[in-house]
C-alpha cells in the first residue's frame, strides 16, 4: 500500500475502494511529482469545490462506480489497467 493510499485511506475518500485500488496500482507507474500532485488534488479539491458550491462527493462516487465497472466488464487487475492508461497517456 503506497503512502498516498494511507494518507487516503484515514479520509472520507476511504470509502472508494476501487479508485484507491487503482490510485495504488497507478503508484508503480507514476512520477513522484504525479503523485504528490494528485494527494494535493484530492486534498484540496473537495475544499475547493464547496467554496464554489459543488459537490465532490458525487464525483468521487461516480469514478468509484466506472472504475468498478471496468473492473467487472474488462476483467482486467488495477494494475493492468494502470499500466495500460500510462501508456496511453504517454
Amino acid at each position: 500500500m503506497t503512502w498516498e493510499v494511507k494518507l487516503f485511506a484515514r479520509t472520507r475518500l476511504g470509502a472508494y475502494k476501487n479508485c484507491l485500488d487503482l490510485i495504488d496500482a497507478y503508484a508503480d507507474f507514476a512520477p513522484w511529482w504525479e503523485r504528490v500532485l494528485l494527494v494535493v488534488y484530492a486534498g484540496v479539491g473537495p475544499w475547493l469545490a464547496r467554496c464554489f458550491g459543488s459537490n465532490m462527493r458525487n464525483l468521487w462516487q461516480h469514478a468509484d462506480a466506472i472504475v468498478g465497472d471496468l473492473l467487472a466488464a474488462s476483467e482486467m487487475s488495477p494494475n493492468k489497467i494502470a499500466k495500460s492508461l500510462r501508456k496511453y497517456v504517454n
